[in-house]
């Protein structure tokens, strides 16, 4: 039972990361908001920094997530169902 928590929890982060990136690839935020993209001081600075840092950040998102993933799957691969809590 805590071995499939351990496995969902282990790859809830990576997928939510690859679905938000594309979401935020294919659909990024039109306009400069305080909702939603990548809000930072320099990003919001003007139209075009914040369509790049948007792209940009997206791109970030996709590339952690696919690496993440195999990560985690061999992490749970190489321990096993040995996992014991404390």
């Amino acid at each position: 039972k805590m071995y499939i928590s351990l496995v969902l929890l282990s790859f809830v982060l990576p997928v939510m990361l690859l679905v938000l990136g594309l979401i935020f690839y294919k659909r990024p935020p039109k306009n400069i908001n305080s909702f939603s993209g990548y809000r930072t001081t320099r990003s919001m600075k003007n139209l075009e920094t914040w369509k790049e840092a948007n792209k940009y950040s997206s791109k970030l998102m996709i590339k952690i997530s696919l690496i993440l993933l195999p990560i985690n799957s061999l992490a749970l691969i190489l321990t096993g169902k040995s996992y014991e809590p404390c």
